[in-house]
């Protein structure tokens, strides 16, 4: 006689929270497993810096750590972890580890968005070319309707997934 064994369903994030809550460490792990990845793209986005972007992502999950247990489920986790992750991303460029590398002036105030240059990283011929196409890019973005240039920056700037951007959106 054969029995099928349905396949154990994946732990949902709010269960995850729950148990860690109660004391299970390890779902903090499974929570971290499930979550680098975006973290990190969207540290890597903001701060377009490797070691940084990691950094920032070690910081994002102790302070996860630290607040999980004041984690009212307002809203997803994954959107509490987003804005966790911007935050710690801002905190980052204010402390004294590196600097904006372009002027606030050439920066992105919606949603944070910023088109981080490197002069050191180019040549003078490609900064300014990168410059160019930065700002060109930004404009494009901007071109676009609201709704189009939100699902734009969800999906390129912040890495999320499609089906996570639609059920974001509720759509």
């Amino acid at each position: 006689m054969n029995v099928e064994v349905d396949p154990p369903q994946p732990r949902s994030d709010e269960d995850l929270v729950t148990e860690y809550n109660a004391g299970q460490a390890d779902a903090l792990d499974v929570l971290i497993r499930r979550y680098y990845d975006r973290v990190l793209g969207q540290a890597y986005g903001r701060l377009q810096e490797v070691d940084a972007a990691r950094e920032v992502a070690q910081d994002v999950f102790m302070r996860v750590a630290r607040a999980l247990p004041r984690f009212r489920g307002d809203s997803g986790f994954s959107t509490w972890l987003h804005r966790i992750t911007v935050n710690v991303c801002l905190d980052y460029l204010r402390s004294s580890y590196i600097k904006p590398a372009v002027d606030p002036v050439d920066t992105v105030s919606d949603d944070g968005v910023r088109w981080h240059l490197n002069a050191a990283t180019y040549s003078p011929y490609e900064y300014v070319a990168a410059r160019e196409l930065a700002g060109s890019i930004e404009d494009a973005i901007t071109r676009l309707p609201t709704d189009q240039q939100r699902v734009f920056r969800m999906r390129y700037h912040d890495h999320m997934p499609l089906a996570k951007i639609a059920r974001e959106l509720g759509t």
